[in-house]
Parts: structure tokens; sequence; C-alpha cells
């Protein structure tokens, strides 16, 4: 709400306590206000948040990736939160409908069996939403319990995911370069704010944050999530496992 001016207050924010002065410190009233004022821009989203943040394109981008990941999330799970039942089945049947994602029979069953966390379905979603097509190459099923150092992988609890290819380019062979699509997704990923993120994000590719590069990780990007305050029947790992 501080980029919104005192008239824009008086225009769009909620009278607050009867008082007719909107309260601009709750943060609901705050996003109603700004929902207001959105919705009063003509144009379209996009013409909306540029006029919002001044043609900042670094904001409007953070701002554009956010909503890809709301949208991803979905209502249910904005209002209900991850760890609720009917939330946990509802993005599992989106995902195993989903056209645009591609995955293999036993990581089908895996989403069935409902041992798969919902962050790694919700990226899935977010994913797809970015890239077109997601390809998986592994959950839990056909993945090793244990990492090549020996500590137990986030894949055995259903905290992981590997994506194999996206908008139909397999990541073999497509890590090389400054805007290969690796990078672009690990970007994407990274960009969101820091609660969204995974816990590990592996490739060929360090750029910061949960990302960091492991040589046999030239076909794939894996992501990993943290401790699990959901309601799947994962359970919760702790610090070391790499993939």
């Amino acid at each position: 709400g501080q980029r919104l001016p005192g008239a824009a207050w008086k225009t769009f924010g909620p009278a607050g306590e009867g008082d007719g002065k909107p309260p601009r410190a709750s943060t609901t009233d705050q996003l109603a206000t700004i929902a207001a004022r959105l919705a009063a821009i003509p144009g379209t989203d996009g013409d909306r948040l540029r006029a919002y943040y001044g043609n900042n394109s670094s904001v409007i981008a953070h701002a554009q990736l956010t909503e890809a990941y709301h949208h991803a999330l979905g209502l249910a799970a904005i209002e209900k939160g991850l760890s609720d039942p009917t939330v946990v089945a509802e993005l599992q049947d989106r995902v195993l409908a989903d056209k645009r994602v591609h995955n293999y029979p036993g990581g089908q069953n895996d989403i069935k069996a409902g041992i798969i966390d919902p962050r790694v379905l919700v990226s899935v979603e977010f994913l797809a939403d970015r890239f077109h097509t997601v390809t998986i190459s592994a959950l839990v099923s056909g993945h090793s319990v244990f990492t090549a150092s020996g500590n137990v992988s986030l894949h055995a609890f259903g905290q992981a995911i590997d994506i194999a290819a996206l908008d139909d380019t397999p990541i073999y062979g497509h890590q090389s370069g400054a805007d290969n699509i690796t990078v672009r997704a690990l970007k994407d990923l990274l960009r969101l704010p820091e609660s969204m993120q995974p816990k590990e994000l592996i490739s060929l590719w360090a750029l910061g944050g949960p990302s960091f590069a492991l040589t046999d990780h030239d076909d794939h990007i894996h992501l990993g999530f943290g401790s699990v305050a959901t309601g799947t029947s994962a359970i919760p790992v702790g610090s070391g496992a790499e993939h």
C-alpha cells in the first residue's frame, strides 16, 4: 500500500471503524484498496501492473512470477493452506489431469498414492504455466533412497522432483549459454519469495540461494523441499540431503 497516494486511499480504500477514514495499517484493507485501484486501471493485467509499479521491469517481473505461483497454487490453497486434505487432493487431481505434465507411470502412481509433497505439485503447475510443458523423470518411484554422498534423498520422502525437460526441450544438452532453458527455470524459481523456493535447486548451474551445481545433474533439474508441515504422508528429513 506504500505506492498508493492519499487520493487513491480516499477513492478506493474501505472506510475504517465507521469514521470514514481508510485504515492504512491494515494488511487486509491495503490489499482491498490495491485490488480496487488495479481494477480501475483500463487495459490488460500487464497494463495494470506497469501502471502500479511505474514501469519498473524488475518489480513487474517479480509481481508476475508471484501471480503465476498463486495461480498454480489455486484459490483453495491460498484460503486454506497446503495442510488441508481437500486442497492436497485437488492438487493431486489437477496435476494428474494436466496434459502439459508428462509423467512416467511410477510417478503417476506416487501422486495417486498421496505420497508427494504438495509443494512439489505446485512447482509442477508453476513450471507448466511458465514453460508450457514439464517432463518428470523422478519422484519417489525409480529413484534411489540414498544420494551419492550417502544421505537419505528427499525423493524418498516425496519432497523432491527431477525435471528432464521443459517446453519439450530436454535439459540434457541444453545447460550451456547464458539464457538456456535451465537457467531460465532457475531464475524463475529464485525470483519467487524465499518461502516459496525449494530448499535444493540442483543442475549444472549455481546461481545463488538454494541453487548449486553437481556434475551428475547434466540431464535434469532437481527441486527438493525441506521439512514437511503439510498433509501428506511424507516424513520430515534432516539437513544434508543432496538429491
